[in-house]
């Protein structure tokens, strides 16, 4: 409930609110991952707080806060750096579990590029470790964000990629166009179809546009489906004339689904899948009898014969 945030942000900067609640008879509020969301909400006044106060309940020193091991992901999400800087830090004196990789892939999804500047510098200066030659502990780090081979040749200059494609298909699919630069011109993050795939879903053709130019894993027929059901004629008319894997009858099945005639007019010329007798069925369920009464016009007794109704186009 939206009118419950002003509320719950004095709960999270109220020291005194934030301590009745984690402590009711002695006992810690375990399940509660208050620290992760503060982290989150970028309350660093009281996770600074919390790091200096420990409280003693029947004869133990307890933390104020609880980390469930998103703390740096959630930061990452939200775009604070401070927080991340801070966690870096107290990581020892919480024994929080970093999560990079999260971290990366939240960042990517959420468009923060300079967050991703600072996990790389940071991945980096683990990795180096104060000796600038492999441990154990700085192997681990970098393999937690997918170092390559070049890490083991002792390039500390090289790029440390995510070992996911998490980061490359979040940030496409949401539109980020310079996090997709970014993570390709870093090699920080691997592919695959599913990047420009979303991309195409949500309507974001400069991001599908650079995906053809530069990447190689390319799109599948749920390109052009995706973009067909999101009524992004656009996109459609782009994969049409620069790719080859087409569509499926998906396509004008949800565009009958939303009502949109220049959709389903634009592939009936251009496209050779057709539909299926879910067309038929999606309009009349969404009341859209204008796009019916098309359906029957164009398909006739092909869709028909696998309709569910008795076809009553000129009821209204």
């Amino acid at each position: 409930n939206n009118n419950m945030l002003p509320i719950m942000d004095v709960f999270m900067n109220n020291i005194a609110l934030f301590e009745l609640f984690s402590y009711q008879d002695g006992t810690r509020a375990g399940s509660y991952n208050n620290g992760d969301l503060a982290c989150g909400c970028g309350h660093l006044s009281l996770l600074r707080r919390a790091r200096r106060e420990q409280h003693s309940v029947r004869g133990q020193s307890m933390s104020l806060m609880v980390f469930n091991g998103w703390a740096m992901a959630r930061a990452a999400s939200a775009g604070r750096i401070d927080v991340l800087e801070w966690l870096d830090g107290v990581n020892t004196d919480f024994n929080l579990c970093v999560s990079p990789q999260g971290a990366v892939n939240a960042a990517a999804c959420h468009g923060h590029v300079q967050v991703l500047t600072w996990l790389h510098r940071w991945a980096l200066r683990k990795a180096r470790g104060p000796k600038r030659f492999p441990t154990r502990r700085s192997l681990r780090v970098a393999r937690s964000v997918g170092a390559g081979a070049r890490y083991a040749s002792g390039d500390w200059r090289a790029h440390l990629p995510c070992s996911t494609s998490g980061a490359m298909a979040g940030a496409a699919e949401e539109g980020h166009l310079d996090v997709v630069e970014w993570l390709h011109s870093h090699q920080l993050g691997a592919c695959n179809s599913s990047a420009m795939d979303g991309a195409a879903r949500n309507g974001h053709l400069r991001v599908v546009e650079f995906l053809h130019e530069h990447r190689h894993e390319g799109c599948t027929v749920a390109a052009m489906d995706g973009a067909a059901a999101g009524g992004h004629l656009g996109v459609v008319q782009w994969l049409h004339h620069h790719r080859r894997e087409g569509c499926t009858t998906v396509a004008m099945d949800m565009a009958a689904a939303r009502g949109d005639l220049p959709m389903l007019e634009w592939l009936k010329q251009h496209r050779h899948e057709g539909c299926s007798a879910y067309a038929m069925l999606y309009a009349r369920r969404a009341g859209e009898m204008n796009t019916l009464e098309w359906l029957v016009r164009n398909f006739g007794g092909h869709l028909s014969r696998g309709f569910p109704y008795p076809l009553v186009v000129h009821q209204r």
